[in-house]
């Protein structure tokens, strides 16, 4: 499966590069809306809700296909940069 990384914020590619954001760990403060909402709409990040039925964000889950094809075409694009 292709996933899109075109267009990412820095603040977007931040959140994929750790692996989303928790509440209950030290991985920075609550992202917007604006940043993750395009995320979950491309398939690239999940909502874990605070309880069943929810949509009170307790964590942003990058699923481990995504991040590992994040790390895929960050390594590309390094590549590429360097023969440059």
């Amino acid at each position: 499966m292709a996933h899109d990384f075109s267009g990412l914020t820095q603040a977007q590619q931040w959140l994929l590069t750790m692996h989303g954001w928790d509440e209950e760990s030290d991985t920075g403060p609550k992202p917007q809306k604006r940043t993750v909402e395009p995320l979950i709409a491309r398939g690239l990040i999940v909502l874990q809700p605070k309880r069943a039925g929810g949509t009170d964000p307790r964590a942003y889950i990058v699923p481990h296909t995504v991040h590992i094809a994040w790390c895929t075409y960050c390594d590309s694009r390094i590549k590429r940069y360097a023969r440059a």
